[in-house]
C-alpha cells in the first residue's frame, strides 16, 4: 500500500524542524532536542507505542555514549597535553614562511590520520591543538579542525568499513578501495576551503605549496586505495597517510622551527596513536582488553572500558603531563571536562533525534514512497539518506545501521545482488556520503567550537564560516545521486 500524502509531508518534518533550528542560529542542543521531540509526536499520532519509543531513545542514548565518552576524555586529553604546553606557548607566527605549510599538514595529513588510528572525531582534537599553536582566531580553528574528517570511513581502524562490509555482504578490501577512490574530490574540495580559510587570516601558499599541495593529495588517494587492496581498510589510512607525512616533514625540514616544532607539538599524540595501535593490533592485549564488554542490547556494539579510546585518551594525557611535570593538572582537567559537557550533549540530543525518527518508521516510509516513483533509478536515493543520517549520528557506523536495512528493498539491490559494480558502488556511495556528511554534524560543529576554545555563542558564526563545506557537500551528494541513479537504470 501506498503511503499517504498527509504521512510523507509529516516523515521528514523533525529534520526540517532541526536544521531551521540551526540556520536561526540556536545551539545544537535546542535544534536536536526540538527534532526529537516532534519525532515522538508524529511517531506516536501514527501508532508506535510508548513502550518502542522508550525502547529506541535508550538504544539511541547507547549508540550515542560510544561517541560521548569519547568527546569527555578527548577535551579532557586537550587541556592537559596540549602542544601549547609542551612549546610554552604559542608560536611566533609573523612573517613565518612555514606557517601554511604547517596548517596544512595539520588539517589534510595528521589530523586524518589520527582520525584513523582513534575515531569518534578525535583527529580534531588533534588539528585544533596545531592549529591553535598558529595563532589562527578561534573561528577558523573550529572550521579546519573539521577537516580532520576527511577519512571518516577509516576511522577507528575502518569500523564503519568493516560493518558496512558484513551488513551488505562486500569484500570490505574491494569495498574499502572504491569508497577511497570515491573519496578524491573530497580531498580535492577541502583543499580548497582550507586555502580561503587561510586567506581569510592573510595567509597564502607559496609558489611551490600550490604544486606540492595536489601532488601529496593525489599521491594519498592512490596509496589509500592501494593500501585497501593490499593490506584491507583497517590500517590502510594509517600505511597511506604515514609516507605523505614523512615527504611533508621532509621537504620543510630546513625551514625554521618547521620540522622539530611540529614533532615536538605532535608528541603526545605520537604516543596516543602508538597505545592505540598497541590495544588494537597485538593479539593478545587486545583480546585481553576486549574481555570485560558491557553490552546491554544484544544486537547493538558492545563498550569495552579498557579497550575504547576513551581510557587511553585518560591515560596517555595524564602520563604526558605528570612525565613533563606540569602543573595544575587537576585544574586543566577539569576545564576540559567543562568544555566538553556542552558538545557532549549536543551529541545525544542529535542521535537520540535519529533513533526516535527512524523508530517511527520514517525513513523507509520515504525509501519506499521514492522506490514507486523511481522505479529503477531508486538507488539514487541511498547518498541523500546516508548524508542525513550522517549528519544527525555523526557516525558512520550509526549510517550503517540506518542505511544499509533499506538498502535490500530497492531495485536491482537486493540480498542476492552484492556482486557486480552497481552494488559495490552504491555501498561505496553509502559510506563516501554518510562519513563526509558527519564533519559538518551539529555534534562536531560543537565539539570544534570547544577545541578551539570559542564561546558558546560563536557556534552560529562557526556555522557560518563553515557554510561551504555543507554547500559543496550537498552538491558532491546531488552528484553521487545523479550518478547512482543513472547507473542503475542504465
Amino acid at each position: 500500500m501506498s503511503p499517504s500524502a498527509p504521512a510523507l509531508l509529516l516523515a521528514p518534518l523533525p529534520v526540517l524542524l532541526a536544521m531551521v533550528l540551526l540556520a536561526l542560529r540556536r545551539s545544537s542542543l535546542e535544534a536536536g532536542l526540538a527534532g526529537a521531540g516532534v519525532a515522538v509526536l508524529i511517531a506516536l499520532g501514527s501508532g508506535v507505542d510508548v513502550a518502542s519509543l522508550i525502547d529506541a531513545g535508550l538504544r539511541a542514548g547507547w549508540i550515542a555514549w560510544t561517541a560521548v565518552s569519547v568527546i569527555l576524555a578527548g577535551l579532557v586529553f586537550d587541556a592537559v597535553a596540549s602542544p601549547a604546553a609542551a612549546l610554552g606557548g604559542e608560536r611566533t607566527v609573523a612573517a613565518d614562511p612555514a606557517r601554511y605549510r604547517r596548517i596544512f599538514t595539520a588539517c589534510m595529513l595528521i589530523g586524518p590520520f589520527a582520525e584513523s588510528a582513534t575515531g569518534f572525531g578525535v583527529g580534531a582534537v588533534v588539528t585544533a591543538a596545531l592549529l591553535r599553536l598558529e595563532g589562527l582566531p578561534p573561528i577558523r580553528v573550529a572550521v579546519l579542525s573539521l577537516l580532520s574528517q576527511l577519512l571518516v570511513p577509516w576511522g577507528a581502524l575502518a569500523i564503519g568499513t568493516q560493518v558496512t562490509a558484513a551488513l551488505l555482504d562486500h569484500d570490505p578490501h574491494l569495498l574499502g578501495a572504491a569508497t577511497a577512490l570515491l573519496s578524491a574530490p573530497v580531498y580535492a574540495g577541502a583543499l580548497i576551503l582550507l586555502r580561503l580559510q587561510a586567506a581569510a587570516s592573510g595567509i597564502r601558499p607559496r609558489g611551490r605549496d600550490r604544486l606540492t599541495d595536489p601532488l601529496l593529495i593525489v599521491l594519498t588517494i592512490l596509496l589509500l586505495a592501494g593500501a585497501n587492496l593490499l593490506i584491507g581498510p583497517e590500517t590502510a589510512a594509517l600505511a597511506a597517510l604515514g609516507l605523505p607525512i614523512a615527504v611533508d616533514l621532509l621537504l620543510r625540514r630546513r625551514q625554521s622551527g618547521g620540522q622539530n616544532a611540529t614533532i615536538t607539538a605532535l608528541a603526545p599524540y605520537l604516543v596516543l596513536t602508538l597505545v592505540l595501535l598497541a590495544t588494537r593490533l597485538i593479539d593478545p592485549l587486545a583480546g585481553l582488553l576486549r574481555g570485560p564488554m558491557i553490552r546491554p542490547f544484544a544486537d547493538l556494539p558492545g563498550w569495552a572500558p579498557l579497550h575504547h579510546p576513551s581510557l587511553w585518551l585518560l591515560a596517555t594525557g595524564f602520563g604526558v603531563a605528570l612525565h613533563a611535570r606540569r602543573k595544575g593538572i587537576i585544574g586543566a582537567a577539569r576545564t576540559g571536562f567543562l568544555r566538553s559537557l556542552r558538545p557532549a550533549a549536543a551529541t545525544f540530543a542529535f542521535v537520540l533525534l535519529a533513533g526516535l525518527w527512524a523508530a517511527g518508521g520514517a525513513p523507509a516510509l520515504l525509501a519506499q514512497a521514492w522506490a514507486g516513483t523511481a522505479g529503477a533509478a531508486a538507488p539514487a536515493i541511498v547518498p541523500p539518506l546516508a548524508g542525513i543520517a550522517g549528519f544527525l549520528t555523526g557516525s558512520n557506523v550509526a549510517v550503517a545501521a540506518m542505511i544499509a536495512p533499506l538498502i535490500g528493498a530497492l531495485p536491482g539491490l537486493d540480498a542476492a545482488a552484492t556482486t557486480g559494480p552497481l552494488p559495490l558502488g552504491i555501498t561505496a556511495a553509502l559510506l563516501a556520503a554518510g562519513g563526509i556528511a558527519t564533519m559538518i554534524s551539529p555534534m562536531r560543529l560543537a565539539m570544534a567550537a570547544a577545541l578551539a576554545g570559542a564561546h558558546p555563542a560563536d557556534e552560529a558564526a562557526i556555522r557560518r564560516a563553515a557554510t561551504p563545506l555543507p554547500v559543496a557537500i550537498a552538491l558532491l551528494l546531488a552528484a553521487a545521486a545523479a550518478a547512482a541513479g543513472f547507473a542503475a537504470a542504465a
